[in-house]
């Protein structure tokens, strides 16, 4: 599934980039910019913000986590419903789905 993702900056220049989607955008401060990443699996993605973007540089990383369409489906409708605890049932249950799929990869 093709994947947009906009991505902004309130302070300085940052980078969002995910090596397994073979993505990067740079955002910067007062611009939207987008790219795309097509996501054909489940799992758990990790990046960094490429950029030497302040003191805390080194302390931004980038998780994304990809789920199935219902999955999302029932989080999107949590958000608009402003169901908060469903929201973050919703995220427990992925988190633990992805720990699990981690532990199998490691075996």
């Amino acid at each position: 599934k093709k994947i947009r993702v906009v991505v902004t900056a309130s302070d300085v220049i940052h980078a969002w980039g995910v090596p397994s989607f073979g993505v990067k955008q740079d955002a910067f401060p007062g611009f939207v910019r987008d790219t795309w990443f097509r996501a054909e699996r489940v799992g758990v993605f990790r990046g960094q913000c490429y950029e030497l973007c302040g003191k805390d540089h080194a302390f931004m990383p980038i998780a994304v986590r990809v789920v199935k369409d219902a999955v999302f489906s029932d989080w999107t409708k949590a958000v608009k419903d402003r169901n908060r605890n469903r929201v973050r049932e919703i995220i427990r249950d992925v988190a633990k789905e992805h720990a699990g799929l981690q532990k199998m990869a490691l075996r």
